[in-house]
């Protein structure tokens, strides 16, 4: 197809369900675990019963999920050559659910797209995935209605769907999309090691805030079932009154982002709060600071999980239970069957303690970028098939008891007064101060010196004393600058491009309240 076609959810289930195409298919009684779809065929077959998705607006259990999507991934063939990419352009709910594990079990690549992505960012993506088709939520939407037809015909029948389950949107460090191709043979593993560590129950009520764009918010999807837990979709407009909405769901498992974490604290105290069912709070996509983790868990009394991880892997490692009291800035130990590394800027690898660029392997490795050869070549090292590599571009250190701690990003360290500083050192030590809720360092360079941007009730000046007593005065950045709150991405992390662009041309060398 020379433009993509443009189906809502809503009709693209309406007509599936009422459609003679797909008679209503038992789950196989044998179903292997080849393909990520066979996850919810299994999940059918074994809690056929158990509430698997809900939103507002209707709940469906595993067998009735899985019924649904097939239809629709019978339908989807008849209008997009199989094997082909499928787009899905919607905010988490069980419509966005049944058209996502529709199109994954009609042998088509899923590539989930941001729904607040604006149409200047939306038309290069697009172009990049050439996909046969795009759902979105709605007619009307403006966001679909002005995506830009690929110029280029959509992938041909078996090109894609038969080895690769999803694409994932990342701009990375710069401002051109690339996609992350994940077969489903890493994402299986993936999902098999996270569960070894989380260790997910069949009665676990998962909340749904993050989209299905941000790798973090479409496993859990994944991961209920591969046990027969529910998730709610709840989107992110449940996050104003988010302790509120997880009492009412009686929702046992969070995943969260420090910024979701930080809400959870500030509406844990409102009246009819009861977070007692809420048993394990995970975080992930930006560090989550000793002093935020023991406030939640003090605060809910849930366990609290460091992880980090990297759409290019999936998840790199997974701490214990409140690990920010007995090892303060670990994200845990790499997952089972996995190793992790650091090398120097040689490629050498350091002994444990020393810190370098973090590398991992193991199956979990993804395949590469889409389309970008070089790039692929640069990050995905793949000389030991058994063992592909991964340069995370992360600086770090591994120790002798195989605990990660992270350093920050390359990019992110820079030169002061003769210092060699990460960035993510002054975020975490911003963060340590009281009163202080959300923190960005962003680098000096050629142009302009380092600015610290902090969500906090003190004033600058306090801020810049209290970090010199922390860091030393030759590491508080030049600028400092307090405001109300941060801007965060659809993925609840801090959107330092527009903390960037806001700062642009602005610098001084004062510490500044504006």
């Amino acid at each position: 197809m020379a433009e993509h076609e443009q189906i809502t959810l809503d009709a693209l289930i309406d007509v599936a369900v009422a459609s003679r195409l797909a008679p209503l298919r038992s789950p196989s009684q044998s179903t292997q675990l080849s393909r990520v779809d066979h996850l919810f065929e299994r999940a059918a077959l074994l809690f056929p019963e158990r509430p698997a998705v809900r939103d507002c607006r209707r709940r469906l259990s595993w067998l009735e999920l899985w019924t649904e999507a097939d239809r629709v991934a019978a339908l989807l063939r008849t209008v997009a050559p199989r094997g082909g990419v499928v787009a899905i352009q919607a905010a988490p709910s069980v419509s966005a659910a049944i058209a996502f594990v529709g199109a994954l079990s009609g042998g088509f690549s899923v590539a989930p797209l941001d729904p607040s992505l604006r149409p200047h960012l939306l038309k290069p993506l697009v172009e990049a995935l050439h996909p046969a088709i795009v759902v979105g939520e709605s007619e009307d939407s403006s966001v679909l209605a002005m995506a830009h037809p690929c110029p280029r015909e959509a992938r041909s029948a078996g090109d894609m769907g038969a080895r690769v389950a999803l694409l994932f949107a990342t701009s990375g460090s710069t401002s051109h999309p690339k996609a992350v191709v994940c077969p489903h043979a890493p994402v299986l593993f993936a999902v098999d090691a996270i569960l070894r560590r989380l260790q997910y129950k069949p009665d676990d009520v998962v909340a749904g805030l993050l989209p299905f764009a941000f790798d973090y918010g479409c496993y859990q999807l994944f991961l209920a079932a591969s046990v027969g837990a529910e998730v709610v979709l709840l989107g992110q407009q449940a996050t104003p009154r988010l302790s509120g909405v997880l009492t009412e769901e009686r929702v046992t498992v969070l995943p969260a982002v420090p910024s979701i974490g930080q809400i959870l604290l500030r509406t844990a105290s409102r009246p009819g709060v009861d977070l007692h069912r809420l048993r394990l709070v995970t975080n992930t996509g930006a560090a989550l600071s000793p002093q935020l983790a023991a406030d939640i868990h003090r605060a809910t009394g849930a366990a609290v999980l460091p992880m980090y991880g990297l759409t290019e892997c999936k998840r790199v490692s997974i701490g214990l239970p409140n690990e920010h009291v007995t090892h303060p800035g670990s994200v845990g130990r790499p997952l089972d069957g996995t190793c992790v590394f650091a090398v120097d800027d040689a490629g050498v690898p350091l002994p444990p303690g020393g810190e370098g660029e973090l590398v991992v392997c193991g199956p979990h490795v993804m395949g590469g970028y889409l389309d970008a050869r070089a790039l692929t070549e640069a990050r995905f090292r793949t000389s030991d098939p058994q063992w592909p590599r991964l340069m995370t571009g992360d600086l770090g250190r591994v120790e002798e008891d195989g605990r990660i701690y992270l350093a920050g990003r390359r990019d992110d360290v820079y030169k002061q007064n003769g210092f060699r500083i990460s960035s993510l050192e002054i975020e975490g030590a911003a963060l340590s101060l009281a009163g202080t809720r959300a923190a960005a360092c962003l680098p000096a360079n050629a142009s302009h010196s380092a600015v610290l941007v902090v969500a906090a009730d003190e004033d600058a000046p306090h801020i810049a004393r209290a970090l010199a007593d922390l860091v030393g005065p030759e590491r508080v950045p030049p600028r400092i600058r307090v405001c109300a709150d941060l801007p965060l991405t659809a993925n609840g992390k801090i959107d330092r491009k527009a903390l960037a662009a806001t700062e642009n041309g602005s610098y001084s060398d004062e510490h500044a309240c504006l």
